[in-house]
């Protein structure tokens, strides 16, 4: 899990000044610190082209990477990641996988696997129903949250009728090593925005804080 020093800083760059809020969340921040991270060197209008924020906006998520010391920009190649940048990403790589999944279900065709690493640690702190509640709260459609344990992916037992999923997303998991008390959480919708706020979201419960 990331530490609540590094999550901290992720949320000051966020954070409304002189009673300014910017105009991104969180999950841009997110978004775009992986972009520089598996792309840099890269030009600003390029990441402004794959994330559909404004010039302007942009520029002071930007100007705060800096100021934190995140990342540098160079003027003839770009964006480019501090040493402290590039170990938060990773740290959140490891924590927060997304990947493309379909399932069977009539609006389940075209849906987002979020996978998060001892992520089943949020079931101790709230129920099925609330973090449903919560993964909607971020723009989801609706969400189906299961837990890998004992070497294979596990239910609510009110939710028998998922299993023509279990084999799929027991092989999706394969493909991204999942481990013991991993928290896995299928929206149906093919949105990394949306995910990136529900995974957030679980880990601001998991730490106990709040970046709103």
């Amino acid at each position: 899990m990331i530490t609540k020093e590094d999550f901290d800083l992720l949320c000051k760059l966020a954070e409304a000044r002189r009673f300014n809020k910017p105009k991104y969340c969180l999950a841009h921040v997110v978004t775009v610190l992986n972009i520089i991270h598996d792309m840099q060197p890269i030009g600003r209008n390029y990441i402004k082209m794959l994330i559909g924020l404004g010039e302007g906006t942009l520029k002071t998520m930007l100007s705060r990477f800096k100021e934190m010391g995140l990342a540098i920009t160079d003027k003839a190649a770009g964006v480019i990641l501090t040493e402290r940048g590039t170990k938060i990403v990773e740290d959140l790589k490891d924590v927060i996988k997304i990947r493309e999944i379909s399932l069977p279900y009539n609006g389940w065709e075209n849906s987002t696997l979020i996978s998060l690493r001892n992520g089943r640690e949020v079931l101790k702190k709230i129920t099925f129903l609330e973090l449903r509640d919560e993964v909607v709260k971020q723009g989801s459609k609706g969400a189906m949250i299961s837990y890998f344990e004992n070497g294979e992916i596990t239910f609510p037992p009110e939710k028998h009728w998922v299993s023509e999923a279990v084999k799929i997303i027991n092989d999706k998991c394969k493909e991204i090593s999942c481990e013991e008390e991993d928290l896995l959480i299928v929206i149906p919708q093919k949105d990394k925005l949306v995910a990136f706020k529900s995974a957030l979201r679980v880990i601001q419960i998991i730490l106990g804080k709040s970046c709103e």
